[in-house]
């Protein structure tokens, strides 16, 4: 079923990762990825299949801290350095990291690297897979997210705050599987100890100062974002949303990709719905409408529709208009949410739009022509 990206990211789900990189592109996958500081991805990009979203890629630990700093940093990627000072037997300072630090590297749109950062940072949304008071939860503002590979041979939980960042790799050097060990159970905890310890160690927490200034306290937000709210699937089906939340948006940012659809859906009032005025389909049309649509390689196709789309600005007053959830830009996909639609009683917008014979047959609306869909 439908399910939101914050709850998709924050749970670690596997499904949505894969579509929106399909969506993305492996090319511009990669590069981002190299942009952000990880290098070990030298291959071509079609090298690469979607899998590189589920671990696919052999990548270092150093690196993807690296990438996960860029995060931290609102998206400036930092450079490495393994030495921090260098003094002599005296206590003269020869070498200071900080004093010679080159700029960091411009390699994420701010908006997109807090937007994830808050999602990373949300305890509420990963309760449905992770429970509460699990190890990613800690007593100050702090992202994180696990990762678990085939047969429990690797765990990985990597997180930052806005002064540090923490890599966990946990696994058997000969590569062994461990037993029923997770990122969350096995690597996470681990990490949680650390950033626990650096927090509540004065000393420490005085080396994460840069330039006599100490970290802040919270994940700065950038300008260009802002709250907008969310209609959820379980609040579609209705001339208005009955069930909702806020979520960050980039400012002036398309919201939904395109569908196979011949339409114009409103997509502005509602976030997260279609608003359609629509009208039933007789049982000839309706037939009319599947057979034009394609059929996978399993004989499988969307089931037969029962109502149409009015598209125009002056729907007949016999239309319906209601809040529909939107439809999967990949066939194979909607074919799938469709027929989920379809069991659990939920409203997926029309594939098409109302022929010309149910419009003749409607009532024009006041002082209107009749449209013809067109």
């Amino acid at each position: 079923g439908p399910v939101l990206f914050r709850e998709a990211l924050a749970n670690s789900y596997n499904i949505p990762p894969v579509e929106l990189l399909r969506d993305v592109g492996v090319p511009n996958f990669v590069a981002t990825a190299r942009s952000m500081g990880i290098e070990s991805l030298k291959e071509p990009p079609g090298f690469y299949g979607l899998a590189l979203t589920l671990g696919g890629g052999e990548v270092p630990l150093l690196e993807m801290t690296h990438a996960y700093a860029t995060l931290a940093n609102q998206g400036q990627k930092p450079r490495l350095t393994a030495i921090l000072k260098i003094t002599d037997s005296r206590g003269n300072v020869i070498f200071d990291a900080q004093q010679n630090q080159l700029p960091a590297v411009n390699a994420l749109d701010a908006r997109i690297a807090y937007i994830i950062t808050d999602i990373l940072d949300d305890d509420q949304a990963r309760v449905a897979a992770m429970g509460y008071n699990n190890a990613l939860d800690l007593p100050f503002p702090a992202a994180a997210k696990t990762g678990t590979t085939n047969d429990f041979r690797d765990n990985w939980t990597i997180g930052y705050t806005p002064g540090v960042v923490v890599g966990i790799w946990a696994g058997n050097a000969d590569g062994r599987p461990m037993i029923d060990s997770s990122g969350l159970r096995g690597a996470a905890p681990l990490w949680n100890s650390i950033m626990q310890t650096i927090y509540n160690d004065p000393e420490m927490m005085q080396s994460l100062w840069v330039n006599g200034r100490p970290p802040a306290n919270g994940f700065i937000q950038p300008q260009g974002i802002e709250l907008r709210q969310v209609c959820l699937p379980s609040g579609t089906g209705g001339s208005s949303c009955t069930a909702s939340r806020n979520d960050w948006f980039i400012v002036g940012a398309p919201i939904h990709g395109n569908a196979r659809i011949s339409y114009n859906p409103n997509m502005g009032e509602n976030l997260g719905a279609w608003t359609l005025a629509t009208m039933p389909l007789p049982a000839d049309e309706a037939q009319r409408i599947l057979d034009t649509q394609p059929e996978l390689s399993n004989g499988s196709k969307i089931p037969r529709p029962t109502e149409c789309v009015i598209n125009t600005t002056n729907p007949p007053e016999n239309a319906t208009v209601r809040l529909y959830l939107p439809v999967p830009p990949f066939y194979p996909d909607e074919v799938k949410a469709r027929q989920w639609a379809q069991s659990t009683g939920y409203r997926m917008a029309p594939p098409a739009v109302c022929p010309l014979s149910v419009l003749r047959g409607s009532p024009s609306p006041t002082n209107t022509p009749a449209s013809n869909g067109e």
